[in-house]
């Protein structure tokens, strides 16, 4: 058995993966505030309790993989930076494994999403193919070949913090005009509250208008 999570910056998600079927899907929130240390508890808590809602002893769970946003060096599990929590060389698989007990991998979680697809989904059949997550961020995931592509320090997909508008808005990576600054859920969020607080400013002022006297 080996147990999968999904690190988000609004919430995590974990399922248990005996062969190709999934089980025991569990979610829990998360927080830039928590920090480093705190969400890789938040991490640990959640594969014991997807362990428990499939039925597995988490005795028997051989390892844990773990999708992370950020630039990621795979090979050490590292988060080398996440812009979104302000984390810079943080060790996640050596934290969720000593928290754990068990071997623990980390890698950017659009890439892992793009073997997912290319392996069970979307992508299965195609040696080429892209994948792009939309989330509090940008992802992105290539397959060259019928093989993950990388590239430096796992960055090669950052497909999130390619810049779209020259001057635009400033990203939280500090470049101008990212692909997220526009179309991550952050921005669509951000978007729809300031479009709704035009459209109330406007039904005011017409209520303003009709209410003055001929």
């Amino acid at each position: 058995m080996i147990i999968g999570v999904d690190l988000g910056g609004m919430s995590a998600k974990a399922a248990c993966l005996d062969g190709a079927s999934l089980a025991g899907k569990t979610r829990m929130a998360t927080s830039a505030a928590a920090g480093a240390e705190g969400t890789a508890r938040v991490i640990a808590e959640l594969c014991r309790a997807s362990a428990q809602t499939a039925g597995c002893p988490f005795e028997d769970v051989e390892a844990i993989g773990v999708g992370s946003p950020g630039v990621i060096d795979s090979a050490n599990g590292v988060v080398v930076n996440w812009s979104n929590f302000g984390w810079k060389d943080v060790p996640l698989a050596a934290l969720v494994g000593q928290m754990t007990g068990k071997r623990v991998f980390v890698s950017n979680d659009a890439n892992v999403a793009a073997l997912g697809e290319a392996a069970f989904g979307a992508g299965k059949g195609y040696r080429d193919s892209i994948l792009i997550t939309l989330g509090t961020g940008v992802g992105g995931g290539i397959i060259l070949g019928g093989k993950l592509f990388e590239g430096g320090k796992s960055a090669g997909a950052e497909l999130g913090h390619t810049v779209i508008r020259q001057d635009g808005e400033t990203c939280t990576c500090g470049r101008k005009g990212c692909f997220e600054r526009y179309a991550s859920t952050t921005a669509l969020i951000r978007y729809t509250a300031a479009a709704s607080g035009l459209m109330q400013r406007r039904r005011k002022r017409r209520t303003e208008r009709r209410s003055f006297p001929p």
